[in-house]
């Protein structure tokens, strides 16, 4: 079984046991394992109770349940069962939850019931833990227009007015004068930061570029609004980052093509 999650969740790894007539758990364990190493995480005995190992990548931020429902028997397939039949058996299930994940919480877990008389039973559960891919968008957007460019697509202003959000510019172009002529230098790898918003705060706007000074401005849900846009915004890449945990950073970048003609500058 595989498991997908996000930084920053809440995850429960769920193991069943459906347990036949006349059969005993005599202890259950969560363990996680790395290359050939094994660390245990908690063992339940049904007598004595629950013990919880050192699990450091975890801290405290982890928990263990052991409960009993209704299913299957492990020898019939559970879409067979019916509500009157005889099909139907003790479960025990050893669930392992985890509290505010971290990429560090990836890997492969294992749950064991020690039973008797059938000896050991065990299963296995690959937790991946992931942050979203980065979303690539283009937008066309006339010349001396307003340019609007959406934040985080499908994302409501409510889920992003609670998070740290930036918005930054990548490629800066630099205008310089020789022999009286004016000339564009890219500068590609550069990156600028535009506009910063901490949760109830006000943004705060970095006029280090004179290209974006008083043009840019934040819009209904955190989208970018430019005016007016120019012909040097064209092939600019406009990122909005979203931090939702230390290890999810939603980002959204989006390529502006600029169309239309401009004046030529006097010098």
């Amino acid at each position: 079984e595989v498991v997908h999650a996000l930084p920053g969740t809440d995850v429960t790894l769920l193991c069943t046991f459906p347990k036949p007539q006349s059969t005993y758990i005599v202890q259950a364990q969560w363990s996680k394992t790395d290359a050939n190493h094994l660390s245990r995480i908690a063992v339940h005995h049904p007598i004595l109770g629950t013990h919880y190992f050192e699990f450091l990548e975890a801290c405290s931020n982890f928990s263990v349940s052991f409960s009993m429902r209704k299913c299957c028997n492990w020898d019939v397939n559970e879409t067979s069962c019916s509500p009157d039949s005889n099909s139907w058996s003790e479960c025990q299930q050893w669930a392992l939850h985890l509290r505010n994940v971290t990429i560090s919480l990836s890997g492969q877990y294992e749950c064991s019931f020690a039973t008797y008389p059938y000896g050991t039973k065990a299963a296995k559960i690959q937790l991946i833990i992931k942050a979203e891919e980065e979303q690539h968008y283009v937008k066309e957007a006339q010349l001396s227009q307003t340019l609007e460019i959406p934040c985080l697509e499908n994302a409501t202003s409510a889920n992003l007015s609670n998070y740290p959000l930036k918005w930054v510019v990548q490629g800066i172009s630099s205008l310089f004068k020789l022999y009286r002529m004016i000339y564009l230098q890219e500068e590609n790898g550069k990156k600028e930061e535009l506009i910063t918003k901490e949760p109830s705060h006000p943004e705060v706007y970095g006029y280090g570029s004179m290209l974006y000074k008083w043009r840019v401005h934040l819009g209904l849900n955190n989208a970018l609004k430019i005016f007016p846009t120019k012909i040097t915004d064209d092939g600019k890449v406009f990122s909005c980052h979203v931090v939702y945990h230390p290890e999810r950073i939603r980002k959204s970048s989006t390529t502006v093509r600029v169309f239309g003609k401009e004046l030529p500058s006097a010098v």
